[in-house]
């Protein structure tokens, strides 16, 4: 029996009208259990501990690597490169070993515990830029959980057609790995747009939509989704009626976008030979790239409060 169609709202975060099927990525990050350790237990654990490091350090160095974060801009490169020196950083391993040894647990739940009690050291520092820091801190401490629980990174390979990533939050080294090939949208729980997600989709040109709570209990992969980043809607299970209209409406877009494309390099003259600049609207200084694409001459209103947001 086919499900119901529901319309979830939040915020469009990267234009564009996408229609794929579900992909459910699954952020374990808080389900972690403390497990005593008997004292001759610690060695080994503090060993298992330095092996995650380098799993984990090993693949975010393949990920920087990969195809799909050349096609990204500098500053998410820049983002993969300090996660990769978070880990090689021993302040934060020291700390994380010393709570090994000192109250016996395993070592996913030192990591946990360590990474969430920095962050929130970080959170309430006054300084915008190492508050910043608070996020990355918990984006290390997810890859070294899931290089310790052996957990296997999601795959598409399994699901035919256009994907649509549906996740109540990404790390960006996990969206790099998956924003590639058939990924076409992207369905976010939280985020905003300025978050690490928000960027990655936009330089890839994919259509993504945020601060959509809980949508990940709501979905289960292969179910069809329509992401509508021009108004901040999703559409779960969408009818017949609801496909072929968004259909129409994608092919609208395309043909508009190969029209302003076309006339990209016409001067811009009023018929009483009035040149007028024509000046782009952006949030973030990363869409000057696409402006300058577009054929803007300049920039004509910067939204500075989405820069003061990503600052803080």
């Amino acid at each position: 029996m086919s499900k119901e169609p529901q319309i979830l709202d939040g915020l469009g975060v990267s234009q564009g009208i996408a229609i794929g099927r579900a992909v459910c990525v699954e952020n374990h990050f808080d389900e972690v259990y403390r497990i005593p350790l008997p004292l001759d237990r610690l060695d080994d654990e503090v060993k298992r501990l330095e092996e995650a490091v380098q799993q984990a350090e090993q693949e975010l160095c393949k990920v920087h690597r990969g195809k799909t974060a050349k096609r990204l801009r500098e500053e998410i490169g820049g983002i993969l490169e300090a996660h990769v020196l978070l880990l090689k950083d021993r302040t934060l391993l020291d700390r994380v070993e010393q709570r090994i040894r000192d109250e016996h647990v395993n070592a996913e739940w030192a990591v946990h515990r360590t990474t969430v009690e920095l962050a929130d050291q970080f959170e309430s520092i006054s300084d915008d830029y190492l508050r910043g820091r608070s996020q990355d801190l918990l984006d290390v401490g997810y890859y070294l959980l899931r290089a310790l629980q052996g957990v296997s990174h999601h795959e598409l390979s399994e699901v035919g057609g256009d994907i649509i990533l549906v996740a109540d939050d990404l790390p960006p080294a996990e969206a790099v790995r998956l924003g590639r090939d058939r990924v076409v949208g992207f369905a976010i729980g939280a985020g905003g747009r300025t978050s690490h997600t928000t960027i990655i989709a936009r330089s890839l040109k994919v259509p993504a939509v945020s601060a959509l709570e809980g949508v990940t209990s709501l979905v289960t992969d292969e179910d069809p989704v329509i992401v509508d980043g021009e108004v901040g809607r999703v559409i779960l299970h969408p009818t017949e009626e609801m496909l072929a209209e968004y259909r129409r409406r994608q092919a609208d877009l395309f043909s508009r976008e190969e029209g302003l494309l076309a006339t990209r390099d016409t001067p811009s003259v009023t018929r009483d030979g009035t040149a007028v600049a024509l000046l782009a609207n952006i949030d973030l200084p990363e869409e000057i790239e696409d402006a300058v694409a577009y054929g803007a001459q300049g920039i004509g209103l910067y939204r500075s409060e989405f820069l003061y947001i990503e600052k803080s």
